[in-house]
């Protein structure tokens, strides 16, 4: 077990990052290296991350739901996507290290960046994407990022984000809600070879859960009522920060 300090620092910085990060994504980024620093193996960190983050999304998907920004033509394929990615990112994470897959990412989360940024009205108004190729490289990428996700579980829900919004047309809150399904999928698979691996720390998850449960319901609704500018504003420094993090770190 913990001792208090530790747990307070846990249970104190899971909250405050799931109640932004449900509006941007990113969570692992801030919770991994912190679980890390406590004493955790990094295997552990990263599983221990992901129980805790699909406890805060189904959280957060509920309020989504309620306030009409679920897709639901886009549920099914976001969550099967999901749940076939995680079983390849799962068995990755027993197996081996994904360092230089951090330093891709953190560049590719830049470069979309600027494309986002060049384009200013992606996300705020939900568009219709009539190119069959761009919703099924969108498809792919999602898939990818379903790897991703199970494996490393930081920084994959910006890029899953973005993809929804550039390839799908979705805005910041729609994204947010879309992006939800993806890791209950995620979630689903990984949690259940996490648990076959033995490399989830439990005593830790006891904090770390309720934490993301609470930060989701009330990021989720602090999110709806900010509106979609500010969603965006907090969305593009969140990315700015983690692709740099990735890149250098």
């Amino acid at each position: 077990m913990h001792a208090l300090p530790v747990s307070l620092a846990i249970f104190a910085l899971g909250f405050l990052t799931m109640f932004f990060g449900t509006a941007t994504g990113g969570v692992g980024l801030v919770i991994v290296p912190l679980l890390m620093t406590f004493g955790l193996p990094p295997h552990a960190a990263i599983a221990t991350t992901r129980f805790s983050v699909f406890a805060g999304d189904l959280v957060g998907l509920r309020v989504f739901q309620k306030a009409g920004k679920v897709e639901y033509a886009l549920a099914l394929p976001v969550l099967l996507l999901g749940l076939t990615g995680s079983v390849f990112g799962s068995f990755v994470l027993l197996w081996t290290p994904g360092a230089i897959v951090e330093k891709l990412l953190g560049a590719f989360l830049l470069l979309m960046l600027l494309f986002m940024l060049k384009q200013n009205s992606i996300g705020l108004q939900p568009v219709h994407i009539p190119s069959t190729v761009r919703r099924l490289f969108g498809y792919v990428l999602l898939f990818l990022v379903s790897i991703f996700g199970a494996f490393f579980s930081a920084a994959s829900g910006l890029l899953g984000r973005t993809t929804l919004m550039t390839c799908f047309g979705q805005t910041y809150l729609q994204s947010a809600a879309t992006r939800k399904i993806q890791g209950i999928g995620i979630g689903i698979v990984s949690l259940i070879i996490f648990a076959w691996g033995g490399i989830i720390h439990l005593p830790t998850v006891a904090l770390l859960a309720p934490a993301m449960i609470f930060g989701s319901f009330f990021g989720s609704r602090f999110a709806l009522h900010k509106g979609e500018k500010w969603v965006k504003a907090l969305f593009c420094v969140v990315v700015l920060i983690a692709g740099l993090h990735l890149l250098l770190f």
